[in-house]
């Protein structure tokens, strides 16, 4: 994915080249490229970020149910002590 991300950056960066370097038109077929790849790289970015997030939220999760539940049960058990 970040192989991804590198290739859609560098084509925005190009894309916003030739933008300047066409004397930053405000329509065209230019300016349409431009917002297109533009658009294409901070959709990337965000399908990236939520990708992350979410693998990290499933990671957390899995790692919690694989808790021994002795710990929770001990706990219970001070707790239970306690009132």
């Amino acid at each position: 994915m970040d192989t991804e991300l590198d290739e859609l950056k560098q084509q925005s960066i190009d894309a916003t080249e030739i933008w300047k370097i066409a004397g930053k038109p405000r329509s065209g077929t230019v300016n349409s490229n431009r917002i297109r790849i533009k658009l294409s790289y901070k959709n990337a970015i965000k399908e990236a970020a939520s990708n992350a997030d979410s693998n990290f939220n499933d990671d957390l999760y899995n790692r919690l149910c694989q808790k021994e539940t002795i710990l929770y049960a001990k706990c219970e058990t001070n707790w239970d002590s306690k009132w």
